[in-house]
């Protein structure tokens, strides 16, 4: 009889004891999958770029006004080997998206544009010279070019421009009073030469925004 109760302890035992190890080995995944609303995260990076890029606050509205975001999808057919064979499960991937905006100044549209985003939602910069002039001028801010080239004329009346372009970028050359090495701008670039100057070589960034010259570059070429 001991020996009968003896085994049936042993066996309760082993039992319980192999029902707690298996309990143990059970792994619980409680990764949840977080869902992206592309338009959202679209519009929220698009705020940021934009942040950046005019190193300021930015208000969209009213000059920004959203009109669509396309979002270009990849979808791809494939067989499921769970469910009969005529069955196929349809994966989406997100190529990219673009958000068009239209720029209204007193409630007049002025012009529209386009921002292009990779599949991560990085803004992929391929219109930032018209962004520029686009913000300036839908803000008032923009001095024209020609006030631009009336005023470098009066410095360097005998310059030769071999370029006058408009440029979004940092401030390189040496600074002139009021601006900082590095601090980025909106500006028109005149390259050029001087032959009756004392320096041949002329390079100016002179701010759209404040209508000043904003760094310059003169180098001797004796």
């Amino acid at each position: 009889m001991k020996t009968t109760l003896l085994t049936i302890s042993l066996l309760l035992s082993m039992i319980s004891f192999a029902q707690t190890k298996k309990k143990s080995s059970v792994k619980t995944d409680k990764t949840l999958a977080v869902k992206i609303d592309p338009k959202v995260k679209t519009i929220e990076s698009i705020h940021n770029y934009m942040v950046d890029y005019l190193n300021r606050n930015v208000e969209m509205a009213p000059t920004f006004r959203l009109d669509t975001v396309l979002i270009k999808n990849e979808i791809t057919k494939v067989p499921d080997s769970l469910l009969p064979n005529d069955s196929i499960r349809f994966d989406t991937t997100i190529l990219g998206t673009e958000a068009r905006y239209y720029l209204y100044t007193d409630s007049n549209l002025i012009d529209s544009i386009s921002f292009y985003l990779d599949h991560q939602f990085n803004v992929i910069d391929s219109q930032l010279v018209k962004l520029g002039y686009a913000i300036q001028l839908a803000n008032g801010e923009l001095t024209s070019l020609e006030n631009a080239k009336v005023k470098v004329l009066e410095e360097y009346p005998d310059a030769i421009w071999n370029r006058i372009t408009l440029k979004r970028g940092k401030v390189e050359h040496y600074n002139r009073k009021g601006y900082e090495l590095g601090q980025k701008l909106t500006y028109y670039y005149f390259d050029g030469i001087c032959k009756t100057c004392s320096y041949q070589i002329i390079k100016i960034q002179f701010d759209a925004e404040t209508g000043k010259v904003a760094s310059e570059l003169k180098i001797k070429t004796d």
